[in-house]
């Protein structure tokens, strides 16, 4: 009797002990998820220790600080200092900056989407001081923590050929970064074009890089693709180029509908460039290496369509109905047989139903295969047709924004645009094409003059137009969104 009670005081110690036990492992276990995820956070957040830390790992010539801002400020709040190596420098050993200002120590600026919460970083911003390869390196190791960063701004820091090459490694491993800005870092090998090449940059800044003919003839170059460049603006402002470097331009835009604005703004551009340069967006005849561009791309798509013609075709005879081709043998013999006899007009009848039946099927066919390729959007294919023994393109009108700026051009350059936007207002209509900004202040012309103010006239309709259309668009979808209006597919 005596035992009993033992027993369950250790069945209840033993209850009480395992219960504790679970308890305390679950606390440990949620203790460590919380330090877990509490260190993840405090590694993901904190870009300025990793960064600092790389910087200290790859021995960069200086660490700078790294600062958090609610928005970029202005260009004059830069210190105008740029900050080069001291003299018989050593990478081990650490340098002092000295300046005029104490207060322009380097710093990396950095914006996150909420100044307040801080937790998605999306721009990083390095100016006005000197950025070698160790320093490209460590930005390289922490952005691989941060795949939010879609924004980057290296300017007026020194960058060399060789760190053109790094920074494109870093733009192919985060393609999150669509925004680049390298204003202020000229080369003399020219090479910044690799910065466009397999790479997914929408927007691209590169002002005051001397960047001469020889320079724009490479980026051109680059940009003389039809679907594999993702460019949308790009900022040639303030460099060297000249009517020379203006034709090679006028080259990639005869093809290029991906770029929407361009800045040329502060070059050496004259009424020849202006000229070759409006050309490009008026009706021009295609060259001979075009049309055999237009012949290439023609023949690959209808060998194509054919292709899919026959894998169409092979479906559809594999997914005939045997049983109603049956049942339709059946009711024709009962037929002929209540006749007493055979009639050949009724079967040579059945047999013209049936090619006409399959005619039709193959019609659907055809129009299925059209709407699953699509249809050629290269402008030398879709805005391309033949005239007076030549082939002619309508131009580009995919441009909208133009910065021509303090250049060298005069009253006859003006003309020239007035033809352009006198064309392209005939030509475009009612659509979302078609230049709406054209910037000239600064050129050989005085500011009081008729021509511009016919230019602003043109402009001025032309932004009524896509702004119409672009209200009637909206006005269309949300009636077929209160409609309910659906796409009908047809099977067969």
């Amino acid at each position: 009797m005596t035992t009993k009670p033992g027993k369950s005081n250790s069945n209840i110690n033993r209850h009480t002990s395992k219960s504790s036990i679970v308890s305390l492992r679950k606390e440990r276990s949620s203790h460590g998820t919380r330090e877990r995820r509490s260190s993840a956070q405090s590694i993901e957040e904190d870009f300025a220790a990793l960064f600092q830390k790389y910087c200290r790992q790859f021995q960069t010539w200086i660490t700078p600080k790294v600062v958090v801002i609610p928005q970029e400020p202005p260009t004059g709040n830069f210190p105008e200092l740029l900050y080069e190596y001291p003299q018989n420098y050593i990478k081990n050993k650490e340098y002092k900056v000295v300046s005029k200002n104490i207060q322009s120590f380097p710093q990396v600026l950095i914006i996150f989407d909420n100044y307040e919460i801080q937790t998605v970083l999306n721009t990083v911003i390095l100016k006005h001081f000197l950025v070698d390869r160790s320093m490209l390196i460590a930005l390289r190791k922490s952005f691989q923590k941060f795949d939010t960063v879609g924004t980057l701004k290296l300017e007026f820091c020194g960058l060399t050929n060789t760190d053109l090459r790094t920074l494109k490694t870093i733009l192919q491993k985060n393609e999150v970064i669509t925004d680049l800005s390298i204003n202020g870092n000229p080369n003399r090998f020219q090479n910044f074009y690799i910065l466009l090449k397999n790479t997914k940059l929408k927007h691209a800044s590169m002002r005051f890089c001397q960047i001469n003919d020889r320079g724009v003839h490479h980026i051109a170059l680059q940009l003389n693709s039809f679907s594999e460049q993702s460019l949308l603006s790009l900022n040639l402002s303030s460099n060297f180029i000249s009517d020379n470097g203006i034709v090679s331009i006028a080259s990639f835009l005869r093809s290029n509908r991906k770029l929407i604005s361009l800045n040329l703004a502060d070059n050496w551009i004259t009424n020849i460039g202006c000229a070759t340069l409006m050309n490009v967006f008026i009706k021009f005849a295609l060259t001979h290496e075009e049309i055999v561009i237009r012949r290439h791309r023609i023949m690959k798509f209808l060998f194509k369509k054919a292709n899919l013609m026959e894998i169409q075709k092979s479906k559809l005879l594999e997914g005939l109905d045997t049983q109603s081709l049956l049942s339709y043998n059946k009711r024709l013999s009962k037929d002929s047989a209540n006749k007493g006899g055979r009639d050949s007009t009724s079967r040579k009848s059945s047999k013209v139903n049936i090619q006409k039946s399959t005619e039709i099927d193959m019609q659907l066919v055809e129009e299925m295969v059209e709407a699953e390729i699509g249809s050629d959007e290269h402008p030398f294919v879709k805005d391309s047709y033949p005239e007076d023994n030549e082939i002619y393109c309508k131009g580009n009108v995919k441009l909208v924004h133009l910065n021509l700026a303090y250049n060298k051009i005069t009253v006859s350059g003006l003309e020239q645009i007035i033809g352009m936007l006198q064309y392209q207002k005939v030509v475009i209509n009612h659509s979302q094409e078609g230049f709406s900004h054209i910037i000239l202040e600064g050129n050989l012309f005085p500011e009081s003059c008729s021509e511009i103010d016919t230019i602003n006239e043109l402009l001025k309709e032309s932004f009524a137009r896509r702004f119409s259309s672009t209200s009637h668009e909206s006005r269309r979808n949300s009636k077929r969104k209160k409609s309910g209006l659906s796409r009908v597919s047809i099977t067969i």
